[in-house]
């Protein structure tokens, strides 16, 4: 799925035991709309609502606490 980075959400730097990662989190729209599609190779969209019953890293935590706030 080919998109376009709109806008910068979050930059996230997190320390894990086994090192650091610096995240950059973006809202994107997809260049192609026709290409989205309700399952595409393995992945599935969800709501936002639904992000909170789903697991992520710890270094997600902040950035799905903050869509689930929109």
């Amino acid at each position: 799925l080919l998109v376009e980075a709109v806008e910068l959400l979050l930059r996230q730097e997190f320390t894990y035991d086994h090192g650091s990662v610096d995240l950059h989190f973006y809202r994107c729209r997809p260049l192609n709309p026709g290409d989205v599609a309700t399952e595409q190779n393995g992945f599935h969209w969800v709501t936002a609502a639904q992000l909170a019953g789903l697991r992520f890293p710890p270094a997600n935590e902040s950035i799905i606490r903050r869509l689930t706030a929109i």
